[in-house]
């Protein structure tokens, strides 16, 4: 998706708390399907000018302990990484959840 398009969704995406914008997860690498024993970036992009900020980050709708960043890495992902993830700022919205999928290469 370009700079451009994302910018305009995320605009439009305006979420129930105010009129604050929803946060996007996002990852690094960029793929349908990380594969066992990748690493892999979450990013949680957050538009504003305001920082610093407390993040909390979600898997299957579950709180992921200690994690306060806007990145979440896995440093060689397993089978068990996979699934829902979500992020939030204090006060503000909630992400929609974006499906991580780990498979084992053949």
């Amino acid at each position: 998706m370009s700079v451009f398009l994302a910018i305009v969704f995320l605009s439009l995406n305006v979420g129930e708390s105010g009129g604050a914008i929803k946060p996007v997860v996002t990852f690094t690498p960029n793929w349908g399907n990380i594969l066992y024993n990748d690493d892999v970036t979450l990013t949680c992009d957050v538009p504003s000018t305001e920082e610093p900020r407390t993040y909390h980050w979600y898997k299957d709708k579950r709180p992921i302990p200690g994690d306060q960043q806007s990145l979440h890495i896995f440093i060689s992902s397993v089978h068990q990484d996979r699934g829902d993830y979500q992020c939030q700022t204090i006060g503000g919205d909630i992400s929609d959840p974006v499906f991580l999928n780990v498979t084992i290469s053949e």
